[in-house]
């Protein structure tokens, strides 16, 4: 009988084992080959696009050192997204406006967006909840970087703070979301769904 109830036990353990996702080491070379053919076709796009507005305006109108990739954060789009998270009754004082106004200086609106939206009406409807969140999205130049890698770790991979900081801190500088999208659509949703992978990828496609 007791045989019998060990040989039941491994058995189940065998076959839940299978179904599992296997679980494999992060491949830096492959994800940076990945990163670097993704940029390699960016910049010949990039390149063409260039020639052909030099063609049509002349060099002369292209402001110098111009980084059409990267524009300054937008604060009053900040503003806007913080004060709806706040509603009508947490952004009507001077005080309110003037602590919102500080925390998104030089902070991309779609950064505090993509964060909220993952944290929960809950989760970001108070000032220090905003200010926390704002702090976490400064130095981010793409915006769109905490949205593409919160959908690559789920719902439930960025629901806290502390999560959406760790993605923050992967998104800080450079990093081309476009490049996170495409590396991780070759890598397949495995190979793509767990922080230390996401954090890998990020820092291929220009990060820390």
């Amino acid at each position: 009988m007791k045989f019998m109830a060990i040989l039941t036990l491994f058995c189940v353990s065998v076959a839940f084992g299978a179904v599992q996702p296997a679980v494999t080491n992060v491949d830096v070379k492959k994800i940076d080959a990945l990163a670097s053919s993704y940029f390699l076709q960016k910049y010949k796009l990039k390149k063409m696009n260039l020639f052909e507005t030099l063609s049509r305006v002349g060099a002369d109108h292209v402001p110098p050192g111009c980084d059409p990739h990267y524009p300054p954060p937008n604060q009053n789009e900040c503003i806007d997204v913080a004060c709806n998270k706040l509603g009508t009754y947490g952004c009507d004082q001077q005080s309110e406006v003037s602590e919102v106004i500080a925390a998104c200086r030089g902070v991309d609106a779609d950064c505090v967006e993509a964060s909220c939206g993952y944290l929960g009406t809950y989760g970001c409807d108070q000032m220090s909840e905003i200010v926390a969140v704002a702090n976490n999205c400064r130095q981010i130049f793409d915006g769109r970087c905490m949205e593409v890698v919160c959908t690559k770790l789920g719902t439930y991979g960025c629901d806290q703070l502390s999560e959406v900081q760790q993605v923050g801190a992967i998104c800080k500088g450079r990093v081309d979301s476009g490049c996170i999208e495409s590396v991780c659509a070759r890598l397949g949703t495995y190979g793509c769904d767990q922080m230390s992978e996401v954090q890998q990828v990020a820092k291929s496609c220009g990060g820390n």
